[in-house]
This record gives C-alpha cells, sequence and structure tokens, in this order.
C-alpha cells in the first residue's frame, strides 16, 4: 500500500532580536571567534538584548557545515567590488525591466546593467519594454504600430506573442491609448462581488450574499435597509 507524504507546511520567516547583527557574528566567526559566551558579550555590547540561546541555535549549523565560510568569505569579496551578493530572481529581474529608470537606486542600476549589456536578448528586450511602457504612460498611439512591427521582429518569442495579442485585441488597445476613460472601477466591482460569493461557498445562501454586497459598498445605513 502506498503511503501518501503530506507537504511540508511554510511558515512566514518570524523576525529574530539576533537578524541586526548576523552580519558581525558571521565575520567573527569566520576570523577564528567559536566562544558562544563570548560572542554574547560582544553583541551586548551593540546593543543585544536576545538570550544566549538564540546565539548558540543559530550558530549550531555552522558547526555541521563548515563549507559556509568559503561562500561567506566569497559573498564578502563580491560585496567588495560592487557586485551583487545573490542573484536576481525571475521577478526581480522583471520588475527592473519594466521600472522607470528615473526611479531605480544606484544598487539596482549595477543589477541591472550587466542583464542588458552581456546578453543581446535581455538588452533587446529591456529596450522594446521601456518603450511599451513609454508609449502606454504617455498614451503615444502613432507609435504603436511600429512597436508592434519591432516587437514581432525582434526574435524574442515571449514578446512576439505579446505583440500578436495585441494586433488581435487591436481596437480595444487603441481605444486604451486614445481615451483617459478606463473600465478599472467596473472590473474592481466584479472582482470585490466574485471575491465575497467565494468565501460564502457552500455556506450561505444569495441574500447574505445581498447583504454583503450592500453593506461593503459603502451606502449609508438607511439606502442598505430601503
Amino acid at each position: 500500500m502506498q503511503t501518501l507524504e503530506l507537504p511540508a507546511i511554510r511558515r512566514p520567516h518570524r523576525r529574530s532580536k539576533l537578524d541586526p547583527y548576523k552580519d558581525y557574528v558571521h565575520q567573527r566567526w569566520s576570523e577564528g571567534s567559536r566562544n558562544v559566551t563570548h560572542l554574547v558579550a560582544e553583541l551586548r555590547k551593540q546593543g543585544y538584548r536576545g538570550s544566549q540561546i538564540i546565539v548558540f541555535a543559530y550558530l549550531r549549523p555552522l558547526h555541521q557545515h563548515p563549507e559556509w565560510l568559503a561562500a561567506y568569505q566569497q559573498q564578502r569579496q563580491r560585496a567588495a567590488q560592487g557586485m551583487p551578493t545573490a542573484p536576481l530572481s525571475a521577478r526581480e529581474a522583471a520588475w527592473l525591466f519594466v521600472c522607470p529608470p528615473a526611479k531605480l537606486t544606484l544598487a539596482q542600476v549595477r543589477q541591472l546593467d550587466p542583464l542588458r549589456r552581456e546578453d543581446d536578448e535581455l538588452g533587446k528586450a529591456y529596450e522594446l519594454v521601456q518603450d511599451f511602457r513609454t508609449m502606454l504612460t504617455r498614451r503615444q498611439l502613432s507609435f504603436l504600430p511600429r512597436w508592434i512591427e519591432e516587437a514581432k521582429a525582434s526574435g524574442l518569442p515571449e514578446l512576439r506573442r505579446f505583440a500578436e495579442g495585441l494586433l488581435r485585441d487591436y481596437e480595444a488597445v487603441r481605444a486604451a491609448l486614445s481615451f483617459q476613460f478606463s473600465q478599472g472601477q467596473t472590473e474592481g466591482q466584479v472582482h470585490r462581488l466574485k471575491l465575497i460569493k467565494r468565501q460564502g461557498y457552500g455556506r450561505a445562501n444569495f441574500d447574505l450574499l445581498r447583504l454583503r454586497v450592500l453593506y461593503g459598498s459603502g451606502r449609508s445605513h438607511h439606502q442598505k435597509c430601503v
């Protein structure tokens, strides 16, 4: 009989009193300081108010996995050279690609530049994404046909499919760039209604659903009861 394994529960990370001092602990540990009592005494002078047990529990894995020291020293060398200490995730990189350049911090620019300069496809994708963002925010309808052609000719499958989707809904896209009105308010209300309906699925009837919608609409008590 095959046994079923339940998925592991992922709990949100809780802040520790040791968090502000972990870099110092790593530094002292890499320098050869292995006495937890001495480390705690040094942390007390810097304002640490947690218990010694927290420090001991945090350092226990370092005893079991000494290979962390080489990785830690390499991370410090990369930081000293102004290089990112950890690779960007796909979500972080995507955000840097769509964010207005004027809003990027110096650290974000240093993370973004290698992606643009060392890979031709990513460089081309960044240019097209920024052109589309500018065209959308400034409502530059006249640039839309040219942007679609450039995206289709870029050789990037993702942008080519996106451009083809714009062509299929060209009139809607054209209207979005031409007028300041949108159906955002309507879509927001539909989303709210669906959320309320799903919360009461199998537990309530239409009468309760109606009351929850009305009481969450911001209407006065008199209007809701009429």
